[in-house]
């Protein structure tokens, strides 16, 4: 009998222990080690919290389909399967282990098929009864001989597949600073418009400035890796909240290679922000809401249209700049773009943070100064250490990303709300 529930105990703790994984007090999840300095990060560790899907998919004839996160999530992308088609790659949430994917009838919408992510890839066969899209006679609904825009119900593929995602820069690379990651925060958002080859024709760029809790006068940029200045036909304003009117988004001229670079002008200036704080929407008593931020969207057109996998999740790099030291910030693996390398090596090599590193914006402790995340999360509060704000942030970081994928989501005990703003 004293055997008996000697075991039952041992299976009580051993699934006790499963279950607090993510929740309960250890120096992995960052509550006894607290500081993001103290994280011991595994080498190789990239920072990613979402993966690259190839979608194996094929069907019988020319079909379109819808692709989402779940049951009850609308579509993050939507495209055409079949001979001559390019092959589609998605960019999901790491934590993600399922899409629902659909197909067009003539009658509707199919019922929803849940498919497992296996290494990278998802599989499925279009059923013989989908829609068949003929070239030069079936139209996609919707769609027009005009340009793409996001009014339309062309095919579509958003990143990230959340909606809107978020950025967060710490602003003193190559110190360290507070970590607060809320030198700069910004929600972002990019559609691809594609035609029925799956190239895309298209792009709509989204951003909203959350937070500013720097003192130095960063700008903010987006490098789009892959696609050339010379590739872009036209740039289009399509949203703008509580933008003052000279804000603008200018193409600017990469120190080297041909990239498309473009400057977000005067995008952190807000007028709404209340008189007395020294920060944008990071101190507390001088909290913003979201319909008083600043939010900018713009169509870039395409003179020709390019593959889909030259315009993939990672190909858009948001970063920040300073002019006056010449010095530029990164999420980590991303190369300077608006100086050249020498700037940055010189910076690199003046502090013991980074003189020992061969990879772009991490330090010797694999560290970073930049992360993006793809949902639209809260940021800390001024000097709010991150893994006080996010506990289950440090069991990520320490297991290279294998625990928590999800620790920046609103469950369990991802976040501690009263070190976070709204």
């Amino acid at each position: 009998m004293k055997m008996f529930l000697f075991k039952i105990v041992l299976v009580f703790f051993f699934f006790s222990f499963l279950l607090s994984a993510c929740v309960k007090s250890d120096s992995l999840n960052g509550t006894k080690q607290d500081k993001v300095t103290d994280l011991k990060i595994p080498a190789g560790f990239d920072w990613k919290t979402s993966v690259d899907i190839r979608c194996d998919f094929t069907s019988q004839h020319d079909s379109r389909i819808y692709v989402a996160l779940s049951p009850k999530a609308a579509p993050f992308a939507s495209f055409m399967v079949g001979e001559g088609v390019d092959q589609v790659t998605l960019n999901v949430p790491a934590a993600a282990k399922t899409l629902y994917v659909q197909y067009e009838t003539e009658n509707g919408l199919s019922a929803m098929q849940e498919l497992p992510l296996l290494e990278g890839v998802v599989s499925y066969c279009v059923p013989a009864d989908s829609k068949e899209y003929i070239a030069g006679v079936t139209a996609i609904p919707g769609s027009t001989d005009e340009k793409p825009n996001a009014d339309r119900k062309d095919n579509v593929i958003y990143y990230p597949a959340n909606g809107w995602g978020t950025l967060m820069f710490e602003d003193l690379w190559p110190e360290y600073g507070d970590y607060d990651l809320n030198d700069l925060v910004a929600n972002f958002k990019v559609q691809l418009y594609i035609d029925k080859k799956n190239k895309v024709e298209a792009i709509l760029v989204g951003v909203r400035i959350n937070a500013v809790g720097g003192i130095f006068p960063y700008e903010f940029y987006l490098h789009l890796m892959g696609v050339k200045s010379t590739d872009i036909d036209e740039i289009v304003p399509y949203n703008s909240v509580n933008a003052s009117p000279s804000c603008d988004f200018v193409a600017v001229k990469p120190a080297n290679g041909d990239d498309a670079l473009f400057l977000f002008k005067e995008v952190k200036n807000n007028a709404n922000c209340p008189a007395g704080g020294q920060y944008l929407n990071t101190e507390p008593g001088y909290e913003m809401v979201e319909k008083d931020l600043v939010e900018v969207a713009y169509m870039l057109y395409l003179k020709d249209p390019l593959p889909l996998n030259k315009v993939l999740y990672d190909s858009f790099d948001f970063f920040i700049g300073n002019s006056s030291v010449r010095k530029e910030i990164h999420i980590n693996g991303y190369k300077p773009v608006l100086f050249d390398q020498v700037t940055y090596v010189k910076y690199r090599n003046e502090s013991s943070n980074t003189d020992k590193s061969n990879d772009f914006y991490i330090s010797n402790t694999h560290l970073i100064w930049g992360i993006k995340v793809p949902a639209a999360i809260p940021h800390a509060y001024e000097k709010v250490e991150f893994t006080l704000a996010y506990p289950n942030f440090a069991a990520w970081a320490q297991s290279g990303g294998k625990q928590c994928q999800d620790w920046y989501e609103n469950t369990g005990n991802n976040r501690v709300s009263s070190k976070l703003i709204p």
